[in-house]
């Protein structure tokens, strides 16, 4: 069966890309819903019905299996979509890039959407694993859109300096709680100088084990296929085409 791959944006083609790297021969499909980007400045009600359209979306193509490849969709809408589409497997970001922590880390940075930090999903499930832990979690609100407008890092550089207190940035480790935020990794890495997590790998590893059908791959976008395609070339040196759909869980999704 094929596996799906949402996100609204980028940073899901990042863990699709390592996804198809890994798996050359596995079938995949990776929808970006850059309409609706960024979601961590939206509502959890509007994210809600976005992912229920888009996941409706996969459903009609037969697609059944789905990693969210979202942080803010996960922190507000994974019980929702569970409950709605439940013969679907999904599989999400946030406990896995957990596992990654080491045991005697004494504080913890999280930066995120807004979305994702007010729905405390990272700050909760830090403090069930790390009671004593001091935790800083920190909004990075406008980072998402400079990561799709392609800014530079030395932009995304000065914006993250900006944002961050001093004292969060003496934290033992950092976890970038959005997928588009290793995409600004060497402003990440030029500003905090310890231990900084994300979920592209552990996305990989999910699935090791599984054996997975052999397949077509195919992109697409909710808004424009051309500019997608500039993007995740000047991004990842991927030189990917990107199919425009109109998703909505009305009317039968189309392709254009």
């Amino acid at each position: 069966m094929t596996i799906g791959i949402i996100d609204s944006g980028l940073g899901g083609y990042s863990i699709f890309h390592a996804l198809h790297q890994a798996y050359p021969s596995a079938a995949f499909y990776f929808l970006a819903d850059q309409k609706n980007a960024p979601y961590g400045n939206k509502t959890a009600l509007e994210i809600q019905n976005i992912a229920t359209k888009n996941i409706q979306w996969f459903i009609d193509h037969g697609i059944h299996e789905i990693v969210i490849a979202c942080n803010t969709m996960n922190a507000v809408a994974l019980p929702v979509l569970k409950e709605r589409f439940p013969t679907v497997v999904f599989h999400e970001v946030v406990e896995p890039t957990l596992e990654q922590i080491p045991n005697d880390t004494k504080s913890l940075l999280v930066v995120a959407t807004k979305l994702t930090i007010q729905s405390e999903i990272y700050t909760k499930a830090l403090r069930q694993r790390f009671p004593r832990m001091k935790i800083h979690a920190s909004v990075l609100p406008e980072l998402v859109s400079m990561v799709e407008g392609m800014r530079s890092q030395a932009d995304m550089q000065a914006y993250i300096e900006q944002e961050l207190s001093q004292e969060s940035l003496h934290a033992d480790a950092l976890i970038l709680g959005c997928t588009h935020y290793p995409l600004a990794r060497p402003a990440f890495n030029h500003v905090f100088k310890q231990n900084i997590y994300d979920s592209i790998q552990v996305m990989v590893d999910q699935f090791k084990d599984k054996k997975l059908v052999e397949g077509e791959v195919k992109c697409f976008t909710t808004k424009d296929a051309i500019y997608a395609h500039i993007q995740v070339k000047e991004l990842f040196q991927s030189d990917v085409d990107f199919t425009k759909i109109e998703v909505d869980h009305e009317t039968d999704p189309r392709c254009q």
